[in-house]
């Protein structure tokens, strides 16, 4: 009875690792896609302002008869740029969001305004929400690691 033989022979295994090491390496400073996706969502959050809320889902309530009065006032006096829309009188609150790095990993998105949480979290007045973290922007983040890596790769391996 003849036996069937058969050889199997990887090779490239040598690459592969090199490879591996340089993602390694390229991995540990995400600054690139931190500061790519960091963008988008600033972007997203100046978007909402112009939505008043409709970006994440959660339509701002409409100001009140007598919010819109003592804007309309402060407008006249040039205290104001708006009076009817919510959250917007001097534009201050929308422009104090900022984005920036912490180390290699790590970013965040604040809003330089102390009364900007009072708002997000309707601590005294209605809620609105200014920023949020929903699927939307979960698969934003992951897009955009995902070219970033997909980048490497191919720039590795050219």
């Amino acid at each position: 009875m003849n036996m069937a033989e058969i050889n199997i022979t990887i090779t490239g295994t040598a690459e592969i690792n090199k490879g591996l090491r340089y993602l390694n390496k390229e991995l540990q400073n995400a600054s690139e896609p931190l500061l790519e996706a960091s963008n988008i969502y600033y972007e997203t959050i100046l978007t909402n302002f112009k939505t008043k809320g409709a970006t994440f889902g959660k339509r701002w309530k409409p100001i009140s008869k007598a919010t819109i009065a003592i804007k309309r006032k402060l407008k006249e006096e040039g205290k104001a740029i708006a009076f009817t829309v919510p959250l917007v009188r001097t534009g201050q609150m929308r422009d104090a969001f900022t984005y920036f790095l912490v180390g290699k990993n790590k970013s965040r998105i604040v809003n330089m305004m102390s009364y900007s949480e009072l708002h997000q979290e309707g601590i005294g007045v209605p809620k609105r929400v200014l920023a949020a973290v929903d699927n939307t922007r979960v698969n934003m983040v992951a897009r955009v690691f995902t070219q970033w890596i997909n980048r490497l790769i191919t720039n590795y391996y050219k």
